[in-house]
């Protein structure tokens, strides 16, 4: 894919430009152009998590932010990490709620970002991963979407100050608008009852064009999915191939197709 050396790119709600971006980075790329000549027209960075490292688990990963996350083979970026550093991490959910990391960075200390699914803790609490607070009338959190969380600790606690549906694995086709044709994402993907389900929770689920030759995986597992818009304007997935392969692969992929 081309882009102009001088492209802006979100990076996580701050200006920047493609140069800041860095390789193991998660990023949105919303493009034009022939399907061999494709050219970015719009970048965004996205973290799984950004903030305090609270737990080293030796030398396979680490608790940030009340989130699991894991070093994942090649990971980019640091890897002796210790409680009180502040890191953000790129990466993608797995079936488990856990993060599959491809690269984490030192930051700031500040604000804390989350994404995931979160879970009813009773009471009136909530928890994301092991990150626990309390609904508010304001910021209201429905649980078992993905959504986007940032917020501050208080006390220990943390205090939500904003709290957006995360739309790429909710409802990627209203997330991109009614102009995209093609939406390829990579993702922990499942097949169940002939519908692909993206992530880890009640996240979005396409049907499928045709069935997928030499039958489907039933736990989730790391593919690229590619979705394209069907005559009735809705969403269906054309193809799932393993990470690394070209569309149209014709091989064994993921799941033995």
């Amino acid at each position: 894919m081309d882009y102009a050396p001088t492209l802006a790119a979100d990076l996580d709600g701050q200006p920047g430009s493609v140069a800041d971006l860095r390789a193991g980075q998660v990023v949105v790329v919303e493009a034009s152009g022939r399907a061999d000549a494709l050219r970015a027209e719009r970048l965004a960075l996205r973290f799984e998590v950004s903030g305090p490292v609270e737990r080293r688990d030796g030398a396979t990963g680490l608790q940030v932010a009340g989130q699991t996350v894991l070093f994942a083979p090649g990971m980019r970026g640091g890897q002796d990490w210790q409680p009180g550093d502040w890191v953000s991490v790129s990466g993608l959910r797995q079936a488990d709620g856990s993060i599959a990391a491809s690269r984490i960075d030192r930051r700031q200390p500040g604000r804390i970002l989350v994404r995931g699914v979160a879970q009813r803790e009773g009471a009136g609490l909530l928890r994301l991963g092991q990150l626990r607070f309390r609904r508010s009338l304001v910021l209201d959190v429905q649980p078992g979407l993905p959504v986007l969380l940032t917020g501050h600790l208080e006390g220990g606690v943390f205090v939500l100050d904003r709290v957006e549906t995360d739309l790429l694995l909710a409802d990627p086709a209203r997330r991109f608008g009614p102009g995209v044709e093609r939406i390829v994402i990579e993702a922990y993907i499942g097949v169940a009852a002939g519908r692909l389900q993206l992530g880890h929770g009640a996240g979005f689920a396409a049907g499928l064009a045709r069935p997928l030759p030499g039958g489907a995986p039933g736990m989730p597992r790391r593919g690229v999915m590619d979705l394209r818009r069907q005559s009735d304007g809705n969403f269906s997935g054309t193809e799932l191939r393993a990470p690394g392969q070209a569309p149209g692969f014709r091989g064994e992929g993921l799941g033995g197709f």
